[in-house]
């Protein structure tokens, strides 16, 4: 569903925005949808390697990296400066 929703909004692939305001709106829209109702998961272990897949999967999509480069996760992060 959140993928659906992320890839109908071509506007966060496009270049005539600003990398901080992909990265609010990502912040604010995008993971509202995601984690809606995550109060009442059962966060197990499969659960959380999917959010973090779909994040990084988000990232990937926003800096148009594809998953063939040899770009590590930590690097990813840090050229988005989601690196915590």
């Amino acid at each position: 569903m959140a993928k659906v929703a992320f890839n109908n909004s071509k506007e966060l692939s496009t270049k005539g925005l600003k990398r901080d305001l992909k990265k609010r709106t990502v912040r604010t829209l995008v993971w509202s949808v995601v984690l809606y109702g995550c109060e009442t998961w059962t966060m197990k272990r499969e659960v959380v390697d999917k959010l973090n897949a779909f994040e990084m999967w988000v990232w990937r999509r926003i800096e148009k990296v594809s998953w063939q480069d040899k770009k590590t996760n930590a690097e990813l992060l840090a050229a988005v400066g989601e690196l915590a």
